[in-house]
This record gives C-alpha cells, sequence and structure tokens, in this order.
C-alpha cells in the first residue's frame, strides 16, 4: 500500500474552512485535549506555539492518496499531532502522536502514512532548497552582470582618457610647430 500527501493547505481562520473541515477540526480538538475540554476552535485557529490561547499552531491540511485516488483528509498540527479522516467526513481512521502515526488494527496503513508523509517532507525541502539554490544562481548572474557592466565602464573610461590625452597631445604638437 502506497500514500501519497498532497495539496498541502495551511489554514489560519477557522471560517475560512469548508464545513466538513471545520467539523474535523472540532474532532481534533476532542481527541487532542479530550472529550470534557470545551475548546472554542473558531477563536484558536492558527497564532504562534507561544500563544496560550492558540490551541492549534502550524496547522496542515494534507489530501492523502490511495491508488491515486483522494481518499483521506488529514489535519496535522501542533508539530507533533495530527488526525486522519476519510476524506470527507468525520471518521477517524488514524492519529499521529508525537510525530507518529498510530492505527492499532493496522500497522500496514500506520507504516503507509509515515512513508508517505515521510516522502512528502522530503519532497518539500528539495522544493525549498532548490529555490534557495535558483535564487542564490540568479543573484550571482546580477552581481556576474554588474561587475561586467562595470568593467566596460572602466573600459570605457579608458579609452576616453586614452582618446583625450592624444587629441591634447596632438593639439599641443600642433601648437608647437
Amino acid at each position: 500500500m502506497t500514500l501519497r500527501f498532497s495539496n498541502l493547505r495551511r489554514p489560519s481562520r477557522f471560517d475560512a474552512l469548508e464545513p466538513i473541515q471545520r467539523a474535523q477540526l472540532e474532532v481534533c480538538a476532542r481527541l487532542y485535549f479530550g472529550e470534557d475540554e470545551a475548546v472554542p476552535i473558531a477563536a484558536r485557529l492558527g497564532g504562534d506555539a507561544e500563544d496560550p490561547e492558540a490551541v492549534f499552531c502550524f496547522v496542515e491540511l494534507w489530501d492523502v492518496a490511495e491508488d491515486g485516488a483522494h481518499r483521506y483528509d488529514a489535519f496535522l498540527y501542533n508539530v507533533d499531532s495530527g488526525t486522519v479522516f476519510r476524506r470527507g467526513t468525520t471518521e477517524v481512521v488514524a492519529e499521529m502522536i508525537q510525530c507518529y502515526f498510530d492505527q492499532a488494527d493496522d500497522e500496514a496503513f500506520e507504516a503507509a502514512l509515515q512513508d508517505g508523509y515521510r516522502a512528502a517532507c522530503a519532497e518539500r525541502a528539495a522544493a525549498k532548497k532548490a529555490a534557495k539554490k535558483a535564487t542564490k544562481a540568479g543573484e550571482a548572474a546580477k552581481k556576474a552582470t554588474a561587475k561586467k557592466a562595470t568593467a566596460k565602464k572602466a573600459t570605457a573610461k579608458k579609452a576616453t582618457v586614452k582618446k583625450a590625452a592624444k587629441k591634447a597631445t596632438a593639439a599641443t604638437k600642433a601648437r608647437g610647430r
């Protein structure tokens, strides 16, 4: 079984989510904080890790595909936690606890989730690295172009100075005759 994580979104406002995504995030809160914990998610989505009122920080919403079809929705949050739902439902199929997926009945599914998520993270890191490298290459090209332009200006300036010196010498010679 191979699972692929794709279509990463980082929601920061509860009202920007679709109704099913809001319901899924409410389930995430109950699982994370306990059944009895009354958590007003709408007021607590986003923020930063230092804010005690921000229940969910670093929220990621992923589509998870099996055999090329989007079958699961995964909410990952607070760096090391998450909940995986059957697509478009609030049916929990797995949870992420301290960076590892847990589904007590199906170890192969757990492993496929873990492998799929690691692959997605590796792809994202490679894309960031490539973008950074491209930015550096672009900056280096700009610097090289600027250097060439400066060198051309200096050469042109030297040529102008030489021409002026020749003209002055010619004028002096002409006056001296």
